[in-house]
């Protein structure tokens, strides 16, 4: 599994691996990218103004674009916008 943290504090991303949950995912095969909102900001903003989502669920969107995975969502709103985008929902 691949685990995705976004944050707008990247001096945190090595407290947060160190946190025992998240040491214990990573000792057990699992992934995690830490992604600097900053740095995302852009590609974020561009799915807020095509597809008219908050920046939370845009967040989401444009990590699952990214990555080409699905997305999990109960949110209406964000699963129409997911298959406007050829995402795929998990449900």
């Amino acid at each position: 599994m691949n685990i995705d943290v976004f944050t707008l504090f990247p001096q945190w991303f090595e407290w947060f691996r160190e946190q025992r949950h998240v040491s214990n995912a990573l000792a057990l095969g699992h992934a995690v990218e830490t992604v600097d909102l900053r740095l995302a900001l852009g590609e974020v903003t561009e799915v807020v103004r095509s597809l008219e989502l908050t920046a939370y669920d845009a967040a989401y969107l444009a990590l699952a674009a990214r990555h080409g995975v699905a997305l999990a969502t109960a949110d209406d709103r964000l699963r129409r916008a997911a298959e406007s985008s050829g995402i795929k929902i998990v449900s």
